[in-house]
């Protein structure tokens, strides 16, 4: 058998290529051949590209001059080409908004008691009598007249102490269903408004009540903002204080969105920082050994530097071209942290796992080969996750497109920090260890005696991932297995993918445990009937001769299932009614009561807003002097309540087209509410994630094609990215979590990390000689470890964030969570099942080859050739391995073997030259170096003589 696949392979080779194979071999030649010149460049000067790129990073951070924050929602979630925003400016000149509300909210069993509106009069009392550095609320407050306007239930009373503590239960219960007019504003009471969760008798009258809301209007023009803002202080702790006679009282102002959103991530920083530091130790733990000559303290260190240092281009080369920071940049370290130190395992894979002769080469030489295995895979999933982002980055959400950027900019500077300024860090270490410099204090040499402890070279990952995955995986059960498993998990989250919802809400960046959130989630619960108000804004057109079309507006909005009864108000109507039965307008109007000339309409008009209707003068805006012309108008109404994005936008678009078929076009009038803005996020954002998940794959398929250069392994690599996707997003709908601007940018980031878990091992893959099964073995061997610790190191950086009360974090934590189990899943399980049955070819230039444990190294029965003509050892202890996989030496941890000799690949350092040696044979009965011995340097000690033994310790992680 194995002579007909030698057989095989032999026709292969001396086949004429393909096209693609040509293609395939010519990029990987390249990529391979540039990244070992750039890598031996790195090991001769390291000290030059460490500090060229800190100049380079400090370059780039200048851009943090122009650095500038935005925390207006509208700015944040609102598309960029939405017409509302348009409409919204055009209402702010027209119409503009000079009012702040706060809100306090009572809650017992029954408000509509003596005990009751006593309490919420005590807390109205406390509240205007309170003030603020001398503020009181007279100085902020909007005024009718001399009173300051508070809507609440106490109003029907005047908010006068003595009559209020005078009342009975029956009086209260009389007056709050036979006053309908506010005996102190003059405006029509609104019971739903300002009690919840009323009930009502056989009658249809109010008998009690579980809440009543108090709603102050504040000034909030730019002049008095900041001392409004003062005094809403003094009023939110007002509130959130507890008041005897109600069992809970809770508060929200226009200031708290701001302040508690922005709390939210800062209030989780200490996790945060927790989990960073619990991810530095992680790295060292993994790439060194618990020893004096292995750790690797400061080499760990310079791997996060280089995290950070990406963080800060990231930051300077958005705010240089324009892009703001947001919220959800919040999280953009931890997503830098998990790929950046990915890739350090990669790379530190590379180093532990070259060959025996690569072992022994000169440390520039060394750390070419390092970048040769390793920079491919390290390119093919930076460019991929960069492509990823890219295409994020076209979107019309405004602050998924800056999270893309800011995100596209951090991981191609950690791509160029980790190829050169971390692979600079680890030449250093390597000419560390030659010199047996203390790991953490460099300047102390050990001497020649230091023995490790035993202890500190146990490794169990590595030796999990070599003696039980390799071998289970080879097994036709487990195969199957992971085939059905893969599948059933497929069929089933296709399902929750297909149901997931899309909802979108920006209350839920509020913090779970603070006020402003508990007040929301309580006011849905006693006050759910209350939908959105909007209004009907109209420019500077023809009302005169607009009669029909403004007569239809208002009959098709008192008519709409979406608007509720008897909340449209409109100017137009309260005129023409006012027309038909007044006689003060003698010779104004026609046979019908409708004036003669547009001059007379707009006269009665002003007439109407300053002495009949005078609610309606806030409706109307003038020119300069009264009666010369109305240059824009409003039509009041209120929004039946929904809650399901599906129902939003069907309310959104019907409302619209009630005023396009009322015969206005849209620069003529339109309806707005404030609520429309997250409508129109919802409207888009289901499409925007299609749209950039389906072009990001394409993309991200065409680059792993372009750069894994085999059109077979690409195809599996992103059947893997396929199934990760779609297995998120289906265990997001089972987890409760919808679709959002969070959830959109965690699946796009979930493209890079599931193309990181498979990119890695279909790389690796292609690299390694032999059968299909002994390719997937080594592989697995290899690269499983520093597959998994990338992937458990992404969790540990947000394991603390389990029990964040910040949605942004919670959300991360738990699709990441489903990122990294299902990517490591198809990377470590799913796709080396494929590999072993479908697997293509290796590259032409292909240089590993595969070895079971004790292959292609030193045994009782392996002989060895000494360079120069020195005498042969022989080694009869079991290898160790690595931090990440078995090695291909035989280093007990002090750069000898069991027996005291020195191995074959030690490098005995005198003045510098390393002296190698090799084996007759690479495992696979071939010969290294042609057998033939190479020559020493002058100085050369062969093994026992004095001043021998000086081997470089193999190198642990």
């Amino acid at each position: 058998m194995e002579k007909k696949e030698a057989s095989g392979r032999s026709q292969q080779e001396n086949s004429k290529p393909g096209c693609l194979t040509r293609i395939s071999n010519g990029i990987t030649k390249f990529l391979e051949g540039n990244f070992d010149r750039l890598g031996q460049s790195i090991g001769r000067h390291p000290w030059r590209y460490i500090v060229g790129c800190l100049v380079v990073v400090a370059l780039c951070c200048l851009g943090l001059l122009r650095f500038s924050e935005v925390t207006d929602p509208d700015k944040l979630w609102v598309p960029d080409n939405a017409e509302i925003l348009t409409q919204k400016a055009w209402i702010e000149k027209n119409f503009p908004s000079t009012t702040r509300v706060g809100f306090v909210m009572g809650v017992s069993s029954n408000v509509l008691t003596p005990t009751g509106l006593g309490a919420l009069l005590d807390m109205y009392q406390e509240i205007t009598t309170r003030n603020a550095s001398g503020i009181n609320i007279v100085d902020v407050c909007t005024k009718a007249g001399p009173n300051c306007i508070v809507q609440s239930v106490l109003e029907l009373w005047k908010y006068d102490n003595t009559t209020i503590r005078a009342l009975s239960q029956s009086d209260i219960i009389s007056q709050v269903n036979s006053i309908t007019t506010s005996p102190l504003y003059f405006t029509t009471i609104n019971l739903a408004t300002l009690l919840g969760q009323r009930t009502y008798d056989s009658n249809g009258k109010v008998t009690a009540a579980s809440a009543a809301l108090m709603t102050f209007l504040l000034q909030g023009s730019d002049d008095i903002k900041d001392t409004t803002e003062a005094w809403e202080e003094v009023f939110l702790a007002v509130g959130k204080a507890g008041h005897s006679g109600l069992t809970n009282t809770y508060t929200f102002a226009v200031r708290s969105f701001s302040d508690e959103a922005g709390g939210a991530i800062q209030g989780d920083v200490v996790s945060l920082s927790i989990g960073y530091f619990i991810v530095i130790f992680f790295v060292m733990l993994v790439l060194g050994k618990f020893n004096n000559m292995e750790q690797k303290v400061w080499l760990s260190f310079a791997g996060i530097l280089c995290i950070g240092l990406s963080i800060a281009v990231s930051f300077g080369l958005s705010s240089a071209i324009g892009f703001e920071y947001g919220p959800l940049q919040s999280i953009l370290p931890f997503l830098l942290l998990g790929i950046g130190v990915d890739d350090m395992f990669v790379i530190m894979g590379a180093l532990v796992n070259l060959n025996p002769e690569e072992q022994a080469y000169d440390i520039p030489r060394k750390t070419g080969h390092v970048l040769r295995h390793a920079g491919v895979s390290v390119t093919v999933t930076s460019i991929t996750d960069f492509v990823a982002f890219l295409i994020g980055a076209t979107t019309v959400l405004p602050s998924l497109r800056s999270f893309c950027i800011y995100a596209a900019f951090g991981i191609l500077a950690l791509f160029f920090l980790q190829a050169i300024m971390f692979t600079a860090c680890v030449s250093l270490d390597l000419r560390r260890q030659a010199s047996r410099r203390n790991a953490c204090c460099c300047c102390y040499t050990h001497p020649e005696t230091y023995r490790s402890c035993s202890y500190s070279q146990m490794e169990l990952i590595p030796l999990f991932f070599k003696r039980v995955m390799e071998p289970a995986l080879a097994m036709l059960p487990v195969k199957i297995f992971v085939l059905v498993t893969t599948v059933a998990l497929f069929g089933v989250n296709v399902w929750g993918f297909v149901e997931l919802e899309q909802y979108f809400d920006r209350n839920l960046f509020l913090p779970s445990d603070s006020y402003a959130y508990d007040f929301l989630v309580t006011q849905e619960k006693y006050f759910p009937g209350d939908g959105a108000d909007g209004a009907v804004y109209c420019g500077n057109l023809d009302y005169f001769s607009s009669q029909t079309k403004m007569d239809s507006v208002y009959n098709k909005f008192v008519g709409s299932p979406y608007i509720y009864n008897g909340t449209t108000d409109s100017w137009f109507e309260s005129l023409t009614d006012w027309l038909e039965t007044t006689s003060n307008t003698s010779g104004l109007l026609d046979a019908n009561n409708y004036p003669l000339t547009e001059v007379d309409f707009v006269n009665l008009t002003v007439k109407l807003a300053t002495q009949q209707e005078t609610r309606h003068a806030r409706n109307l805006q003038f020119s300069q002097s009264y009666g010369e012309d109305i240059t824009a108008s409003k039509i009041v109404y209120q929004h039946v309540y929904v809650k399901q994005t599906s129902e939003q936008i069907e309310i959104l678009d019907a409302t619209r087209q009630m005023v396009r078929d009322a015969g206005f076009s849209d620069s003529q009038c339109f309806p707005y509410a404030r609520e429309y803005l997250s409508w129109e996020t919802n409207r888009v954002i289901q499409e925007e994630l299609y749209r950039n998940l389906g072009l990001a794959c394409a993309c991200v398929f065409l680059v792993t094609v372009i750069l894994i250069a085999h059109i077979g392994t690409s195809i599996m690599v992103f059947f893997c990215v396929i199934f990760t996707l779609v297995d998120v997003a289906g265990s997001m709908h089972f987890w409760g979590l919808t679709i959002d601007t969070v959830t959109c940018i965690i699946l796009i980031v979930a493209i890079g990390l599931a193309v990181d878990y498979s990119a890695h091992i279909g790389h690796m893959f292609m690299t390694v000689t032999g059968t299909r099964a002994e390719r997937v073995k080594e592989t697995i061997g290899e690269m499983g470890p520093p597959v998994f610790y990338g992937g458990f190191s992404t969790l540990l950086a947000f394991v603390l964030l389990a029990n964040s009360n910040s949605y942004v974090f919670k959300t991360f934590f738990k699709v990441f969570l489903l990122v990294v189990l299902y990517g490591l899943f198809h990377g470590l399980l799913f796709l080396p099942v494929l590999l072993s049955w479908l697997g293509p070819e290796p590259y032409a230039t292909a240089d590993r080859s595969f070895h079971n444990v004790g292959d292609n190294r030193p045994s009782a029965n392996q002989e060895m050739t000494v360079e120069a003509g020195t005498s042969a050892t022989k080694e009869t202890k079991p290898p160790s391995t690595n931090g990440f996989a078995t090695t291909n030496n035989g280093f007990v941890g002090d750069g000898k073997l069991a027996n005291g000799q020195t191995p074959y690949n030690a490098q005995l350092q005198r003045n510098g030259y390393p002296t190698r040696l090799s084996p007759l044979g690479n495992g696979n009965g071939s010969r290294l170096e042609s057998g033939r011995a190479s020559t020493p340097p002058p100085d050369y000690s062969p093994p026992g003589s004095p001043g021998a033994g000086r081997g470089l310790p193999r190198v642990q992680m």
